[in-house]
């Protein structure tokens, strides 16, 4: 009798040894805290082994049990591939979840996008609002930083801004704990890939100088002007067209964006004081070309200033029909009726 029941109570003792082994073994594919979000941004320095790790882990809450984690790890041969990085990881986070990511290498990264048509204080404005750089050393970089190693860049004029039209506008992934200066490095590359690529396809066997309005630095200058006064794609090679005529009649652009971006504030309706601007971007005091862009253009306006329409347009205006279309005009007094009917029609929207 007396063996029975100790027989008994051995089997019991099995039994619930089994299911604590059970429900422990099941706890390792559970995430910390299910109902937690959170985004914790941690570092995994470089040699660090799976209990370092499983520590780290542990000490930024983002796992409940460093032996658990290293367990997991050796039963599911994770164990010894772990690679170093910046992650981003949360305590709702299964297990599996969280070594996928750690031995994937795949750094924690955050995005921005800039727009076609954003200019360098624009951009500024949108990276500093990541949280991820500080605007300050973003502006005093791109103003006054040494990035020579872009050849590109040596050939604008000191007195342009000196990436305005350069920095290409995309959507950006930013690794975590990137610098101010890997930010905008990031951005002249992708603006390099665009030259190398597109560009000069565009251009074709055409031998690029580094001066007047066929140089890069004319064309993105041109293509700025025309990514400001248009909306629609259809519209970019006629105004394109528009601003080479002028220039081969040697007549003033006459361009208000350019007159806004030296006022450095944005107006619907110029006043004759702000055309008399002193400003090498102010193309109703200069003729030829503003100094440099007045914003960083996208692709097809890009396009455009390199393969404008052959017209014999001078002018241009907004149309009065509303949606952002433009009416071109070969004389003045076209122009003076087009002009005319968009102000009109602006009268009756309000």
């Amino acid at each position: 009798m007396k063996g029975k029941i100790a027989l008994i109570i051995f089997l019991l003792i099995i039994l619930l040894c089994g299911l604590f082994a059970l429900n422990y073994v099941r706890g390792l594919e559970e995430p910390f805290d299910a109902e937690n979000n959170e985004e914790i941004i941690l570092e995994v320095p470089m040699g660090s082994s799976t209990g370092d790790i499983a520590e780290i882990l542990k000490t930024e809450g983002v796992i409940g049990d460093s032996t658990k984690f290293k367990l997991f790890s050796r039963f599911n041969d994770y164990d010894g591939n772990y690679q170093a990085g910046v992650y981003a990881l949360s305590p709702s986070m299964t297990p599996k979840e969280i070594c996928d990511i750690i031995s994937s290498g795949k750094t924690a990264a955050f995005t921005f996008t800039i727009p076609e048509g954003y200019t360098v204080d624009e951009i500024i404005d949108t990276i500093a609002a990541t949280g991820r750089a500080d605007k300050t050393i973003l502006k005093e970089l791109i103003y006054n930083g040494d990035f020579s190693e872009y050849e590109f860049l040596n050939h604008v004029p000191n007195d342009a801004n000196p990436m305005e039209g350069y920095l290409f506008p995309d959507t950006y992934l930013i690794p975590y704990g990137s610098s101010e200066r890997d930010i905008i490095c990031a951005m002249l590359d992708r603006f390099n890939d665009v030259f190398q690529n597109d560009i000069l396809n565009m251009l074709g066997e055409y031998d690029l100088p580094w001066e007047g309005e066929d140089s890069l630095h004319g064309i993105l200058t041109i293509a700025s002007i025309i990514e400001k006064e248009t909306i629609h794609k259809v519209d970019k090679p006629l105004v394109s067209s528009v601003i080479y005529n002028r220039l081969e009649d040697g007549m003033p652009l006459r361009m208000d964006t350019t007159v806004i971006y030296a006022m450095g504030e944005h107006k619907v309706d110029l006043t004759y004081d702000d055309i008399e601007i002193e400003s090498p971007y102010n193309t109703y005091l200069y003729e030829g070309l503003p100094i440099g862009p007045i914003c960083c253009p996208g692709i097809d306006s890009i396009e455009a200033a390199i393969s404008p329409e052959e017209t014999d347009y001078m002018y241009f205006v907004v149309s009065d029909k509303g949606d952002g279309s433009i009416k071109f005009s070969v004389n003045d007094w076209e122009f003076e009726e087009d002009k005319a009917a968009y102000y009109a029609s602006r009268e009756d929207d309000n």
